[in-house]
């Protein structure tokens, strides 16, 4: 019996170890499960003839300014940018006003991403001499990076 997919990406140039290829792709529940895969019945079928196809990219450093100057750029309209940008996930830098040094502003920030973000997404928590010691606890923060 053939193997299903919840999504087949058919015919793209992908990137492989070894080079470029023509092929398709399977994936099933949300992850790719197979390269050279053949259209499955029932599942949904992206054409992807004469395009190259990329996983989600990740953007390593974002000043989004929440909390702060979400006149520059909030946590909404800067995930929703990366989207549309082909970014899975954005990792958001520590210098908001407040800055992101310690627990009680990382949960704030935690619980408030969780509702307003539309992609994936990292903090950085910012070190100064006052939070050195609490550092190695922080970095073991949910969504910490």
């Amino acid at each position: 019996m053939a193997e299903t997919f919840d999504l087949v990406i058919a015919g793209g140039t992908v990137a492989l170890p070894w080079g470029l290829a023509e092929t398709s792709i399977g994936v099933r529940a949300g992850r790719i499960a197979a390269f050279g895969v053949a259209a499955a019945a029932g599942a949904e079928v992206i054409d992807a003839t004469g395009l190259h196809v990329l996983p989600g990219l990740i953007d390593a450093h974002v000043h989004l300014r929440d909390p702060g100057d979400k006149t520059v750029e909030s946590i909404p309209s800067g995930t929703r940018a990366a989207l549309l940008g082909g970014l899975a996930a954005v990792f958001d830098m520590p210098n908001t006003t407040p800055p992101l040094t310690d627990a009680a502003r990382l949960a704030t920030k935690q619980n408030y991403v969780a509702g307003a973000a539309w992609c994936d997404m990292g903090l950085y928590v910012g070190a100064s001499r006052d939070n050195i010691a609490a550092l190695a606890v922080l970095e073991l923060g949910r969504g910490v990076c």
